[in-house]
């Protein structure tokens, strides 16, 4: 083992408490620490369930995985990944936040296989500057990504946003790969709704919700098939998603 290479991402650092996303409680350490290997936890109870149901495929655990973390900010997921012992066999996690890219790419890039990359993609919450659609904007190659996350971005996306963003990881994803998506979705609900929040006031896509038919729609039109629903974890609806 190099000087560089932590035994577990216990050794890693953790992010300044100000670049944390999330629940404003997960500035504190223990808590970050907790809430990424919970994330982790999720991940192989969906991967699990899929094992037992009629769309079974061959078993892939997470260590053998090329994983692809869109929205990654800080990297919650990889330091869940590592501390949980899966670390993959290869990550790249990128964001439209350059802040977090920047301190992901000094801190922990050199720690293992882990690279990080900042794309200028337009988004009027998180990077309203921004010039760039997604398509062809992930640097990750064509049908090589055996697990991508996609947690808490469609949740702060329109209806176009969202589905060039799953036409551009249909390109990534590996066959036989799968994609770990949440977004917010109801029964007899509009197409697309940007939600108040807990006050009553709307912030731009703080939270936005997708009609549940008209979101699976989408989903089949950019050229995936869902094997797993969850109704709820972390607060969200989870689909696991395979290629169509």
């Amino acid at each position: 083992m190099s000087e560089t290479t932590p035994s577990s991402v216990c050794d890693l650092p953790l992010p300044p408490p100000d670049l944390r996303m999330n629940s404003p409680a997960q500035r504190e350490d223990d808590i970050y620490r907790r809430s990424a290997v919970g994330l982790v936890r999720a991940v192989q109870a969906v991967l699990g369930a899929e094992r037992f149901s009629i769309h079974r495929r061959v078993r892939a655990e997470l260590p053998e995985m090329r994983v692809l973390d869109l929205g990654c900010g800080t990297a919650r997921f990889l330091h869940g990944l590592v501390a949980a012992r899966q670390s993959p066999k290869s990550y790249v996690g990128i964001d439209v936040q350059a802040d977090q890219i920047a301190w992901c790419r000094k801190t922990l890039a050199p720690l293992g296989a882990f690279q990080f990359h900042h794309i200028n993609v337009k988004n009027d919450r998180y990077n309203p500057s921004g010039t760039d659609t997604i398509e062809g904007r992930v640097p990750f190659p064509n049908a090589e990504a055996d697990f991508i996350m996609l947690r808490s971005v469609l949740t702060h996306m329109r209806t176009q946003e969202a589905e060039r963003t799953l036409k551009e990881l249909r390109r990534c994803l590996a066959p036989g790969g799968r994609l770990y998506a949440t977004a917010n979705v109801a029964h007899g609900a509009p197409i697309w709704t940007d939600l108040p929040n807990d006050r009553g006031v709307t912030s731009t896509l703080l939270k936005v919700q997708f009609n549940k038919a008209y979101f699976e729609t989408m989903l089949e039109e950019t050229g995936f098939r869902v094997s797993i629903f969850c109704e709820s974890i972390e607060n969200q609806c989870v689909y696991l998603l395979r290629p169509a």
